[in-house]
């Protein structure tokens, strides 16, 4: 039996064709729909990179050493509207922000986030960058992409009391978030501060915790940081 040719070979095939028209917009609402669902799982990256990132952050800044001195100095400043304030002031402006800064990002690992955004603006309506970063990333995980640009834009920008800083600490803090979640690194076990958080959350009837931290609190944060 002879072999068959090529020619004969490309007689035998049979495109199968469709008698059905082509619904021209249908391929159009099925091209679309893969577009969105491609998007959609890029924004998606991009939130959960931003709260893995915010997580980074906050554990960074409650791990760094005197973290928990610099919330007790928050505590133990008095109000701003205490009749011997000019005389008992211990702590200055610079401590307390950074304790300002401790609890804000306390509140937010123990599961308060609204309240850790009310301090995180407290910050960095002061000139802090890596508060104002600290929002960014916390209005990216929200999808709110007009606030997040904001406050990225903060970031990037000294104050003109700012002392000059390396020319890209927002890279500077994404490398170490990257570097902390690879190598998992010990931090602070938050978990056991949440019922002292939670207690002053308690303590507002709407919630939020918009006061300052209480020595209950301080001391809880010395004990855990001191075992850690």
């Amino acid at each position: 039996m002879t072999a068959p040719t090529v020619d004969e070979l490309l007689a035998r095939i049979r495109i199968p064709v469709s008698s059905a028209p082509f619904d021209t917009a249908a391929g159009l609402r099925r091209l679309a729909a893969g577009t969105g669902r491609r998007t959609a799982s890029a924004e998606l990256a991009r939130v959960r990179q931003a709260r893995q990132t915010l997580n980074a952050v906050s554990g960074w800044v409650i791990d760094r050493p005197g973290a928990a001195e610099h919330l007790s100095r928050l505590v133990d400043d008095p109000p701003p509207d205490s009749a011997d304030e000019p005389e008992n002031a211990g702590a200055g402006d610079d401590d307390i922000l950074k304790g300002a800064m401790v609890f804000a990002c306390l509140l937010y690992l123990t599961g308060h986030q609204e309240s850790a955004q009310f301090w995180w603006q407290l910050v960095a309506g002061a000139g802090d960058r890596t508060a104002a970063y600290c929002l960014h990333l916390h209005h990216r995980d929200l999808g709110e992409p007009r606030e997040a640009t904001h406050w990225y834009r903060q970031a990037r920008t000294a104050g003109p009391d700012s002392p000059p800083l390396i020319d890209d600490v927002i890279d500077v803090m994404e490398s170490m978030a990257r570097y902390s979640r690879k190598h998992r690194l010990l931090r602070v076990p938050t978990e056991s501060l949440e019922p002292e958080v939670d207690r002053l959350a308690g303590l507002d009837t709407h919630g939020l915790v918009n006061r300052r931290p209480d020595r209950r609190l301080a001391d809880r944060l010395h004990q855990v940081a001191g075992q850690h």
